[in-house]
């Protein structure tokens, strides 16, 4: 298996849309989140931890290895933070990849 900051990563075989689950083995259940490619230069993580969590990056100018290293970082530390936090976490990873939130 791999691992990305703690978690295991499960490819899913496709080539496009859904690419990946991540789970925590210590958890119950132990998906944590989804990552999924939006378009050639986005990917979305979807967090299993908190309702309504998400967050969606545009990494043009980044690699797409560096962008799902920086969203399962975030996920993992999602696993300290309540929903609130973890949402202001993602506008911050939002920003340092250049892109406008509201």
């Amino acid at each position: 298996p791999t691992y990305l900051c703690g978690l295991r990563m499960q490819p899913s075989g496709f080539h496009s849309g859904y690419l990946a689950g991540f789970y925590d083995d210590g958890r119950q259940p132990p998906l944590v989140g989804s990552l999924h490619k939006v378009n050639e230069q986005g990917l979305k993580m979807t967090c299993r931890q908190h309702k309504s969590c998400v967050c969606w990056l545009s990494f043009r100018g980044r690699s797409f290895f560096d962008a799902r290293l920086d969203l399962a970082k975030w996920l993992a530390d999602g696993k300290a933070m309540d929903e609130n936090s973890h949402w202001l976490a993602g506008r911050s990873l939002k920003v340092s990849y250049g892109m406008r939130v509201k």
